[in-house]
Formats: C-alpha cells, structure tokens, sequence
C-alpha cells in the first residue's frame, strides 16, 4: 500500500483523497457530537489562551437540537445531564 500525504489532503494508493474532515467508514450521529464538542473546547482553550493576557474574554456558544440532550428532570423536579452534556464532561477531563 502507499500512499502520499500533503497539508491539504492525505492520498490512497488507489486514489482516494481524504481531506481534513472527512470521514472514512460509518459514523453514528453521536460520535459525531463527540468530535465537534472536543474540537470546540480544544479552540476554545487554544484562543483563551491566546487572548487571556490582553483581557479579552472567550466565549463559544452549543447549539443544541433538544433540550433533553443537554439537561433532563427526574420525577421529583432533580436535573440530570443529558448525553451531550455527558460527553461535554468527558471530552473537557480528557484534554484538562
């Protein structure tokens, strides 16, 4: 097998170019989630660092399709995280 590898895209012997952000094989909606919220935090902490000595405060922002994936009630009125927000804290105590 060979293959060729440049900044802008990565080259199979067959001819197959991926690119940065492809995806190669099956992918389920959450790993996908997982992906975009390690790379948000990862530029978010990347850009905090770079503006934090000028006093420039860094925000990102989660769109969210449901509620119910960020922050879920138990009968009792309790909150409990949702899946989003799940990954949220494993992704942030992976690169932390």
């Amino acid at each position: 097998m060979s293959f060729q590898i440049t900044q802008e895209h990565f080259t199979e012997d067959y001819g197959k170019k991926l690119f940065a952000g492809d995806v190669k094989g099956s992918v389920n909606e959450d790993q996908l989630r997982r992906i975009q919220i390690r790379e948000t935090i990862l530029s978010h902490l990347e850009k905090e660092r770079q503006l934090f000595f000028k006093g420039i405060k860094v925000l990102r922002l989660f769109f969210i399709d449901e509620v119910v994936k960020y922050k879920q009630y138990d009968e009792a009125g309790n909150t409990y995280n949702g899946s989003y927000a799940d990954m949220f804290v494993e992704e942030y105590n992976d690169i932390i």
